[in-house]
């Protein structure tokens, strides 16, 4: 069979690889998904209890910030969540929706992430590699497992991982997927080794073709002096989610949407995306919950009940957030 498409693609790419990129993104998306219902709970209710038991002992704000700059992207996470979770009940077998679904998973972990900055009185830019390394550096903590996991520049181009432990087992993301939690773990760490070392590259480039450099690679003192002084310090779970949108729009959009001769088992990928997506925004809501009190994010749920266009389409698994009410 002719793949005219990837033949014509691959000409002049020896590095086209679908296959290894389309199951390592798989299997990230999998082991993901896996560590938050493991560690977290399946349904709405128990991922709710366990994201209040979390932020327990997080004292209460004494005085009321503005709530628009809370709940604006608390509610953008929420439309982008239930969005993907429409996806995986009604379109999971169309491989065209991947690509997209993959950018609508970003935004939803994004603004999740974002509502939570403004409670702390953190003034972060609008800006995405900003957020990454704020929540690398020191947001991270107020972020429940998986999400804390963290690279940490040690010397050089070497980083630490802490995925659950520091520098735990690393597992092929090319390998079957068996589910057991050294294996998801040993995915989470591996990739997010990979995210690293994909920032390192970026940023070595970008040194590189600047016109007042004069060196071709960083061997020399003063090169890795300049490499070391640019390089990101920690990188966390806001990086993989990014380096996973930019491969959705680039090079996976076509791994993950066109035959080009592998076959590999994608059902659950919408699926996955949807569960990791659903935990942050529910994150999101326990931690606001906690910080400013719960009659306050129930009147969010409620409005959210009332005044949601179309409100009345969405599907019981969709209103996840009336958890907060159902009780």
């Amino acid at each position: 069979m002719s793949h005219w498409l990837y033949e014509r693609i691959a000409e002049n790419d020896e590095d086209r690889k679908p296959s290894f990129s389309v199951q390592a993104t798989h299997n990230w998306f999998r082991a993901l998904s896996f560590e938050i219902q493991s560690s977290h709970g399946k349904t709405n209710e128990e991922l709710v209890t366990s994201c209040r038991e979390f932020y327990k002992n997080v004292p209460r704000l004494k005085t009321q910030p503005v709530l628009g700059d809370i709940f604006e992207p608390l509610f953008f996470s929420v439309v982008y969540s239930m969005t993907l979770e429409r996806f995986s009940n009604s379109l999971n077998a169309v491989p065209w929706i991947r690509p997209t679904v993959v950018v609508d998973w970003y935004y939803a972990i994004y603004f999740s992430i974002r509502s939570m900055f403004p409670v702390f009185g953190h003034n972060v830019a609008e800006d995405h590699s900003k957020t990454a390394r704020f929540v690398a550096s020191t947001f991270r903590t107020n972020l429940p497992y998986p999400l804390d996991m963290v690279a940490h520049r040690e010397d050089g181009e070497d980083y630490s991982i802490f995925v659950f432990e520091k520098n735990p087992g690393f597992y092929d993301l090319n390998r079957t997927f068996m589910g057991f939690k050294p294996m998801a773990q040993g995915m989470l760490a591996q990739y997010l080794k990979g995210t690293a070392d994909w920032y390192a590259d970026r940023t070595k480039n970008k040194i590189l073709e600047e016109q007042k450099i004069n060196f071709t690679n960083f061997r020399s003192k003063k090169a890795r002096e300049i490499r070391d002084r640019r390089l990101t310090t920690d990188v966390g779970f806001l990086h993989c989610a990014f380096r996973q949108r930019v491969k959705a729009n680039y090079r996976d959009a076509v791994y993950l949407s066109y035959n080009y001769g592998e076959e590999i088992n994608l059902d659950s990928f919408t699926e996955n995306l949807s569960t990791s997506a659903k935990f942050l925004s529910i994150m999101a809501l326990a931690f606001v919950e906690r910080k400013v009190g719960s009659a306050i994010v129930k009147s969010f749920v409620e409005d959210l009940d009332n005044n949601l266009r179309g409100v009345n389409l969405a599907l019981p698994s969709e209103k996840y957030w009336k958890a907060f009410i159902n009780r």
